[in-house]
């Protein structure tokens, strides 16, 4: 719980993290993680390890120029909060959706998908807002 308050604290802009995120242990951890790493983590040079730790490192490693472009897009963004989590049916990934402040009139709304890998360990395998996401969609 403690984690979840720091990383919030990060992501609002009201306290700064000079280390990134831990390890998250549930989805709503890998999720607010996202956005404190767009704040800790891009570089240069990028820190790799620190977004290993949150990203599921298989779908990144071999190019991490697509991820580390999308993570920047983030920004910025304030006052975020966690509003919906729910498990996608039939999978061990869980939905989270967030609405935080950036540039301009309203609240932005973003979904981060989370998958268990192990136990009490989450990583974010997909997320989309409003000017980024990771992983992009294939070409048509």
């Amino acid at each position: 719980m403690a984690l979840a308050a720091v990383v919030i604290l990060a992501c609002c802009g009201l306290g700064r993290r000079a280390e990134p995120p831990a390890v998250p242990t549930t989805p709503e951890e890998a999720a607010l993680a996202t956005f404190a790493l767009a704040e800790t983590s891009l570089g240069p040079p990028p820190n790799l390890e620190a977004i290993a730790r949150v990203f599921d490192r298989e779908r990144f490693t071999d190019d991490p120029t697509e991820l580390l472009e999308a993570l920047a897009a983030l920004r910025g963004v304030r006052d975020l909060r966690a509003v919906a989590s729910q498990r996608l049916e039939g999978l061990e990934r869980w939905a989270v959706d967030l609405e935080g402040q950036v540039d301009g009139p309203g609240l932005a709304e973003f979904s981060v998908h989370a998958e268990r890998r192990g136990t009490d360990v989450w990583r974010v395998v997909w997320f989309h807002g409003p000017e980024s996401s990771w992983p992009k969609p294939p070409a048509r």
